[in-house]
């Protein structure tokens, strides 16, 4: 059977179109239809009576016919729904939806995103490090404030272009804001202070922030980048001028607590101020025991070492374990030089060993590097070999590390195999460590 199809379009409320499929057939009906009983003329003629309605059974009115809902009206915003917020936080963290979906999604359902929302979105952009999707919000932030601009929005961009590492789009959407806070200031110094070849455009900005705007929450943190990127750029002069601000701002007591403390003790130190560390400790020692970080722990145990107080070394890191503050690789390390110093049976080493491994730092780098050259100076070789095998991945400063243990204790041939395995794995060593090991042999 030839069945042709046509189609005719019917328009309903509220202008729906719909479409309706209808048959035309092409053979008699009769072809098609079931064979029923038909009745002859005697039948038709007959009159049989009809049966009055059961009035128990009414009958039905027809059904309306199914229409589409109209669509409802666009919502003025999202705040008022207590679930939205747990609903968009849940589609944008799916992995299968990026920031640009959703922006796309909440398009097409004509909805206006909350401030919170945006900045849900700028955080995955933030902690994905996708500078693309990133300019997508953006783009998108953009359009919707049009000439009205939210300050935290524009922040929290500056910060999500700088974790990108596109340095060039977050200085341009800085330099295009109307107005600034010392948030938008220490924001976008702290990404140019992240850069090796960039600490002079972050002091200068901090000198161009110093004369607009004097006063801030986050002024003290644009200090403390300041102060490292003086010490990185080795600009002295900048560095004591910033100190001298912090005492005329602060007074000379709040000048050393928390991290602003730690930045002039590591400022300090990199210069070889040792002895203006030390009075930097003491003073945060004397009115703030309780705030001094693991940083600032290391960075005077460091310095106590280049001044040969080995001692002084030891007993500030058993202070620091008193007080409660983590081991890190920085304070471990320069306490095993410590020990390989004034430690003549390794005793103290292997304490401090032990308490390494106790507190997961057995196979760290630099903790092993420490390891290895404390027990190589102890003549402790089996000790140092092990921990040289507990490594991975050994790199330049472990490798020679156990080079010099070897030369230094005679073990000359060791000392050949390890030259040979280093340039086997593609690391070269040094020229003057190749020069020991020669005279080395022609000594012996």
């Amino acid at each position: 059977m030839a069945l042709a199809m046509a189609e005719k379009t019917i328009t309903l409320e509220p202008q729906i179109h719909l479409k309706k499929k209808f048959l035309l057939y092409q053979t008699p009906i009769s072809t098609v239809l079931p064979k029923f009983h038909t009745k002859t003329q005697k039948d038709l003629n007959s009159k049989q009576p009809t049966k009055p309605p059961d009035p128990k059974f009414k009958q039905k009115p027809p059904s309306p016919p199914l229409l589409r809902p109209k669509p409802q009206s666009k919502p003025k915003s999202l705040e008022n729904n207590r679930n939205s917020n747990t609903h968009f936080s849940s589609l944008s963290s799916n992995s299968n939806n990026s920031p640009g979906d959703v922006l796309k999604l909440m398009d097409l359902l004509q909805f206006r995103l909350s401030e919170e929302m945006y900045l849900d979105l700028i955080k995955e952009c933030t902690d994905t490090r996708d500078a693309i999707q990133g300019a997508i919000v953006h783009t998108h932030v953009m359009k919707s404030y049009k000439n009205r601009h939210s300050l935290v929005l524009l922040n929290r961009l500056i910060l999500m272009y700088a974790s990108c590492g596109e340095i060039k789009s977050a200085r341009k959407l800085f330099d295009e804001m109307p107005f600034r806070d010392t948030l938008s200031w220490a924001t976008i110094i702290a990404a140019y202070s992240e850069y090796s070849n960039g600490h002079y455009h972050a002091l200068k900005l901090f000198v161009k922030m110093h004369f607009e705007l004097r006063e801030g929450q986050y002024y003290s943190h644009a200090i403390v980048v300041a102060l490292r990127s003086c010490a990185q750029s080795e600009n002295l002069q900048l560095g004591l001028q910033i100190h001298s601000l912090m005492i005329k701002k602060l007074g000379l007591k709040d000048s050393v607590s928390g991290n602003r403390g730690s930045s002039l003790l590591q400022f300090y130190s990199s210069f070889g101020l040792h002895e203006t560390a030390h009075q930097v400790f003491h003073k945060m020692t004397a009115h703030f025991p309780n705030e001094i970080q693991g940083s600032a722990w290391s960075a005077i145990i460091t310095v106590s070492n280049r001044q040969n107080r080995f001692k002084e070394s030891l007993n500030l890191f058993v202070k620091m374990v008193k007080s409660g503050k983590k081991r890190t690789t920085h304070s471990l390390s320069p306490t095993l030089t410590a020990c390989a110093e004034i430690d003549a049976t390794g005793l103290l080493g292997k304490q401090i060993h032990a308490d390494a491994v106790k507190n997961g730092f057995g196979s760290e780098k630099f903790v092993v590097s420490g390891l290895v050259c404390m027990y190589m100076k102890k003549g402790l070789v089996r000790d140092a070999v092990r921990c040289f095998q507990g490594i991975d991945f050994p790199d330049l400063v472990s490798w020679n590390s156990v080079l010099v243990g070897y030369t230094r204790n005679g073990f000359l041939d060791e000392a050949i195999k390890v030259l040979y395995e280093m340039r086997a794995k593609g690391i070269e060593p040094s020229d003057e460590m190749i020069k020991e090991v020669q005279m080395s042999i022609i000594l012996n």
